[in-house]
């Protein structure tokens, strides 16, 4: 797997690869992931050779990951540079991590049995009234084969803390997985219009970049205010996987996850220089799946629109 240099999207994991030996899980599932987002355009461009270069490294990352990263019932963080697995079921502290749980899922590197036992250990062990930890339990003192994760205050920032950026991207996975409840459920539980601010201390328009977590004194309170890239993600993660407005290469594909309770919303969605009016249906109370559409009153099987380049306005149903 790629190596973890001094810390991957965690950059408080400084200490995994420093030597030049340690190797990051969620680093694999990434670049998986992005080969995978360029495959299409490379398609489209039918340049078969750097297809096929790109094709044999992400397939040389799933089987390297599917063979050392997986844990009895989880991904793993990494290996240090002593080599030795980070994040499983036999440590003490840190063993249960968000990131290689998520972006298992986002990349779709893992298979699908493992995906729905990662996301449960997410729900089972990470799962505040405040959104997701980002590793639980807490590391209690500095491990200099981690890093900085290990030494910050137990709750606060990557060590323990409910970690807002990280919580977004988990809602993307639980709605690539169909879990529109579970998607909802921790999406409201971030959103700070619906914390108690006496608890949490911040602006309640604004994402804190984490809330202490369950091993902080000041657990809930958040931090860090105005410093964070969660923002763009939650849009990302509500407006592309929750309420399923997705574009492509050659149009829109509408994909749900939501609230089963939920019996219909609507969307206004500019895509290049056409403008889409989206109402979508959920008649039979579904958390996902589309039935079939309407666009501009023609019937489509399936859950995609053609883009058109006409610069017009088209009214789109769609019925779960």
């Amino acid at each position: 797997m790629p190596l973890f240099g001094g810390g991957d999207w965690n950059d408080s994991l400084n200490r995994m690869g420093e030597k030049g030996i340690g190797e990051s899980v969620w680093l694999a599932q990434f670049i998986y992931y992005c080969i995978n987002e360029i495959k299409p355009l490379l398609q489209h461009k039918n340049d078969e050779k750097e297809l096929a270069e790109l094709t044999a490294i992400a397939e040389e990352f799933k089987l390297a990951h599917e063979q050392y990263a997986w844990d009895e019932d989880w991904y793993i963080i990494g290996y240090n540079d002593l080599q030795n697995p980070v994040g499983t079921k036999k440590d003490r502290v840190g063993n249960t991590y968000l990131n290689t749980q998520t972006w298992a899922v986002i990349s779709g590197i893992g298979d699908k049995e493992r995906l729905e036992k990662a996301m449960d250990a997410v729900d089972n062990h990470l799962e505040t009234p405040y959104g997701l930890s980002l590793v639980m339990p807490a590391y209690d003192g500095l491990d200099e084969n981690i890093g900085v994760s290990s030494a910050f205050a137990r709750g606060m920032k990557e060590n323990g803390a409910v970690f807002s950026h990280a919580t977004a991207f988990n809602l993307v996975a639980k709605a690539l997985l169909g879990r529109g409840n579970d998607l909802y459920r921790v999406y409201k539980k971030v959103l700070p219009a619906c914390k108690d601010q006496d608890i949490h201390k911040t602006e309640p328009y604004i994402y804190s970049q984490f809330s202490h977590g369950p091993n902080s004194p000041e657990y809930g309170r958040g931090a860090y205010h105005w410093m964070t890239g969660t923002a763009a993600w939650m849009f990302r993660a509500v407006l592309d996987y929750m309420l399923g407005i997705q574009p492509e290469v050659d149009g829109l594909t509408i994909n749900p996850c939501i609230n089963e309770e939920w019996d219909d919303y609507q969307v206004e969605r500019a895509f290049r220089k056409n403008l889409y009016k989206i109402h979508v249906y959920n008649p039979n109370h579904k958390q996902t799946g589309v039935s079939y559409m309407l666009v501009d009153g023609e019937r489509v099987n399936g859950n995609h629109i053609q883009y058109v380049d006409d610069g017009m306005t088209h009214t789109v149903e769609v019925y779960m």
